[in-house]
């Protein structure tokens, strides 16, 4: 059985619709704090890099 070998991020991302890829910054852009504008970076590129 062979793993499918993960994206880099910026692949991935670029691999999104622009739909997503919106979801995503806006999400992060939108953030009140450092802490949690850097949370939600984290949180995207785990989804980016595990897809």
């Amino acid at each position: 059985m062979h793993r499918r070998r993960s994206r880099p991020p910026p692949e991935a991302f670029r691999a999104l619709s622009p739909t997503r890829q919106k979801a995503h910054v806006t999400s992060i852009d939108g953030a009140k704090t450092d802490v949690t504008r850097q949370r939600g970076i984290t949180k995207v590129v785990e989804e980016l890099t595990h897809r």
